[in-house]
Parts: C-alpha cells; sequence; structure tokens
C-alpha cells in the first residue's frame, strides 16, 4: 500500500469520524471609512516602551524582522499594530499605549490580517501577543468608535469576515499572551483564546461590558464559562466586576506571574520551547485538546488514532527518532 493511499483512508477516517464544528459568530461592527476598511496591515518592528522592554528577549532571538503588505500611504505612527517575525516566533503587539491599547474598527481589520499571517505561515510556528507599554495588555474595544455607527443588517452573516483570534479564525498554532497592566472587555477575551498567559504583578482583568450597555462579545460569555467554574464566571459576566492578577492566578487564568522586565523573555523563552518540537505534531495535539471540548469521548479518541496514523508518515516523525539514536537535537521542518 502506498503512502498517499494510506494518507488517503486516514483522511477518509478523519471525514467520517469527525462532528466538527467551526466556530462563528457575527462580524464586529465597523465603520464605513477608507480608514477603517480599506488600509492593509503594514508587519513592522514594535516601538517604544517595547523596544526597551524586549531588548534581551530579541538579543536572544537573534532574528529579521519582516515587513510585507505596506502601504505607503500610512506612516508608521499611524499603525496600532505591530507585527514581526524571528526563528519561526511572531510577536503581535497591540500599539496604541495612549489610549492603553484600546482598538477601532481598523486596529481589529489589521489584527485580523495579522492572526491570518500567523495561521498561514509555514515559517511562523508560535505566537506572542502582548501591549505596548507598562500600563495595558488592552482595555478592549475603543467603546466611542463602535456604539452608535450605523450598519446593515446583511453584515450579521459575514460570520467569515474579519476573523479574530477569540472569534472566527482557526489557529491550531500556540499563542502566548504576555500581559501587561489592563487587561479588560475585548483584552480579555483577547487572552482567553490563547494557549498560555503571563502575566505581570500590575496586571488586572475583567469583563466589563454589562456597566456600558452592552456584552462580552468576541468569546467573553462562551470562553469565560469554559474556563471558569460557573458560579464565579456567572459573577464576573453579570457584575462586570475587575479581579487581580493573583485573583487570576488561583482560578488558573494565567500561567505564571513575573515581573515586567521579564514578562517578554518568559514569553519568548516558553516559545522558544515549543517551536523546537515538530510542528505539525504541536498543531495537532492542540486542535485535538481543543476539539475534545465539542465532541464525545468516543469520537475524540477516534480522531486522535486518525491523527496519529498521519504523523507517523511525515518526515518530522522519521527525525525525532533518528535524532534521539544519534543523540542530537532534532531537525524539524514541519513537513
Amino acid at each position: 500500500m502506498t503512502r498517499d493511499t494510506i494518507i488517503r483512508q486516514v483522511v477518509d477516517e478523519l471525514v467520517a469520524t469527525a462532528h466538527l464544528s467551526v466556530a462563528s459568530s457575527r462580524q464586529l461592527a465597523s465603520t464605513r471609512s477608507s480608514a477603517c476598511v480599506d488600509e492593509p496591515l503594514r508587519l513592522r518592528p514594535a516601538l517604544g516602551d517595547l523596544h526597551k522592554r524586549c531588548s534581551s528577549a530579541r538579543s536572544a532571538r537573534d532574528g529579521v524582522m519582516h515587513t510585507v503588505r505596506p502601504n505607503p500611504r500610512m506612516e508608521p505612527e499611524d499603525m496600532a499594530i505591530d507585527f514581526e517575525v524571528s526563528d519561526h516566533i511572531a510577536l503581535v503587539t497591540l500599539n496604541s499605549p495612549q489610549r492603553l491599547n484600546a482598538m477601532d474598527a481598523a486596529d481589529y481589520q489589521a489584527l485580523s490580517e495579522a492572526w491570518t499571517e500567523v495561521r498561514d505561515n509555514t515559517d511562523i510556528r508560535v505566537a506572542v501577543v502582548t501591549g505596548a507599554g507598562d500600563r495595558a495588555f488592552s482595555a478592549g474595544a475603543d467603546l466611542k468608535s463602535f456604539l452608535g455607527t450605523p450598519t446593515d443588517l446583511s453584515d450579521f452573516w459575514l460570520t467569515q469576515q474579519g476573523q479574530l483570534l477569540n472569534r472566527g479564525i482557526e489557529m491550531w498554532k500556540p499563542v502566548i499572551a504576555a500581559v501587561n497592566g489592563y487587561c479588560l472587555g475585548g483584552g480579555l477575551t483577547l487572552m482567553l483564546a490563547t494557549d498560555i498567559r503571563f502575566a505581570t504583578p500590575s496586571a488586572s482583568f475583567g469583563l466589563t461590558e454589562v456597566k456600558r450597555g452592552v456584552l462580552a462579545a468576541n468569546g467573553g460569555t462562551q470562553r469565560l464559562i469554559e474556563q471558569l467554574p460557573h458560579a464565579l464566571a456567572m459573577e464576573l459576566l453579570l457584575t462586570g466586576d475587575r479581579f487581580d492578577v493573583q485573583t487570576a492566578l488561583q482560578w488558573g487564568l494565567v500561567n505564571r506571574v513575573v515581573e515586567t522586565d521579564d514578562l517578554l523573555d518568559t514569553a519568548f523563552a516558553t516559545a522558544r520551547r515549543i517551536s523546537a518540537n515538530a510542528p505539525l505534531a504541536v498543531q495537532a495535539t492542540k486542535e485535538l485538546a481543543l476539539r475534545s471540548r465539542d465532541v464525545d469521548r468516543a469520537t475524540g479518541l477516534r480522531l486522535e488514532e486518525a491523527m496519529l496514523k498521519l504523523l507517523r508518515h511525515s518526515e518530522d516523525a522519521l527525525e525525532g527518532p533518528r535524532a534521539f539514536a544519534e543523540k542530537r537535537a532534532p531537525t524539524f521542518t514541519g513537513r
């Protein structure tokens, strides 16, 4: 039996046994101005305070930062989402510290493009997301730019447009959150969609939307109830109360509390440990773990078996044992 025949059989098995669901939700209301819709994302190095805070992390990475899809009409200071790739690790920075890294429609569009780049760029194995400055990871959506903005009812069914990490996109590459300062509203729903979280002692959290007459969208009402006991999640959702980093640590919402100067170093140290592993195995592991929430145990075990069969025919599955036998570090290619 040829390798292609085996792979086709396993893929058929995956399709036949999986009851997979693709998360979808309504599109975030956006303005119709060209500044909000038409400007593509410029991927560029982070600026200002972030440069100072992560200089040691960068020197350890020794990588090259890339700029793609440049827009000559947009000056760097106009961009609020920074993106760089180095040694298979993407750094996504919410960069509007003057407004606590709150995001308007243009920012969400740029952030959507950043997550699409992380998903589709095979050179990227892990992503780190953080906020510029020391005051905030993100205060969430810039409500002034959304509330009262007229939208077409038809926009409600554009569920695959403007996908985000916390709404719509299927991201099987690991994402690490480095949380500094305020993590409120959309900032917290973004963090809840990440896989590993580190936070500084000044970090504080909350889904405060009900205090503003709206609700915690983009997964706020969905993920918090999955990641906390029912009573705790409901209290936070219905009161809009904030909580501090030690409470978040006690509840298991963050992995570790680290000093501000060590935040990105800690995040990148973990990212490097992950990126050293076989990329396909890492992505398969994340997908299986997340899909386990939506399928019964028997289906989950069957999916696990099918993906394992697929991975056994990858080049990385040969490289791992070979490197072990030769007493050297493996060189994984993601093939």
